[in-house]
C-alpha cells in the first residue's frame, strides 16, 4: 500500500502501520517537517524498491483498472474510485478512499458477493507485501481501508486479504479485529492531534533546545511506503 500525503490533519494508512510499532512515530509525522527527516539509507531504498517491484508483479497481471492521482488531486482520484465501484468492476488497482480527514490507498480492491448500496456485491480491501509472514501492522492497514469503504458502499467488509512474498494469499477476518482497528484509529488521531497542538504552542514561544525523542527511537525516515 502506497502512503499518500494529503495534509498534516489527515490520518493515512501508514499512520496505522507506524502506530503498531511506536505511537511516537505518529507524533513525529504530525509535526516534523519532511525536509528535516533522515532520508532512507541505501539498504532501506533497496528494500522499498524490491517491495514496489513485487507489488507490480502481483497486481499488473490481474488487469484491474488503475486509479492515478494526477497533480496531487486526491478528490478526483477518489471520485474515479467510486465510479469504478459503481460500475461493479472485478477489482481496482490502487484505489483511493477518503472519509473526512482519513485517507487510504489499498493496493487492491476486489468485488465480492454480498449486498451493499452498490448492489448485490461489495468490495473488500487487500495489500501486497514482500514479507513472507503476516504482520499486525499490515493487517491494521487493510482494516483501515475496510473502515473507509463503509462510507462508500454502506457496508464495512468483514474480510480482507494480504498477498505475501511467497505468493501466498492470506485471508483476514476483519470482523474479529474491528474494535481493535477502531481503537487504533482513534488513538492515532488523538496522538497526532495532541502532538500537533503542542508543536504549535512550542513555536509560539522561545525554546532553548529541541524536544527529545520520547521512545528512544530515531526519527522515521521520509519514505513513501512500507513493505
Amino acid at each position: 500500500m502506497a502512503s499518500p500525503s494529503r495534509s498534516r490533519a489527515t490520518i493515512l494508512a501508514h499512520h496505522l502501520y507506524d502506530f503498531a510499532e511506536c505511537e511516537h512515530r505518529v507524533a513525529l509525522d504530525a509535526t516534523l517537517d519532511r525536509e528535516l527527516r533522515t532520508p532512507p539509507d541505501d539498504a532501506m531504498a533497496l528494500l522499498l524498491e524490491h517491495g514496489q517491484r513485487f507489488e507490480r508483479e502481483v497486481v499488473e497481471p490481474l488487469g484491474y483498472p488503475a486509479v492515478e492521482v494526477v497533480r496531487g488531486d486526491w478528490d478526483e482520484a477518489f471520485a474515479h474510485t467510486r465510479a469504478l465501484m459503481s460500475e461493479g468492476v472485478a477489482g481496482i488497482d490502487q484505489a483511493v478512499l477518503i472519509d473526512g480527514a482519513r485517507l487510504a490507498r489499498p493496493d487492491l480492491l476486489e468485488r465480492a458477493p454480498g449486498r451493499s448500496t452498490l448492489g448485490e456485491f461489495h468490495y473488500i480491501p487487500g495489500d501486497v507485501k514482500s514479507a513472507r509472514t503476516t504482520r499486525s501492522d499490515a493487517v491494521f492497514q487493510v482494516g483501515f481501508a475496510a473502515l473507509l469503504l463503509e462510507s462508500v458502499q454502506g457496508r464495512r467488509p468483514e474480510t480482507g486479504f494480504l498477498i505475501l512474498g511467497d505468493g501466498r494469499r492470506e485471508d483476514l477476518d476483519l470482523g474479529a479485529i474491528r474494535c481493535t482497528v477502531d481503537d487504533a484509529v482513534a488513538r492515532t488521531e488523538e496522538v497526532a492531534r495532541l502532538r500537533s497542538r503542542a508543536s504549535r504552542a512550542a513555536h509560539a514561544r522561545p525554546t532553548s533546545a529541541p524536544s527529545a525523542v520520547a521512545c528512544g527511537r530515531p526519527p522515521t525516515p521520509a519514505t513513501t511506503g512500507h513493505r
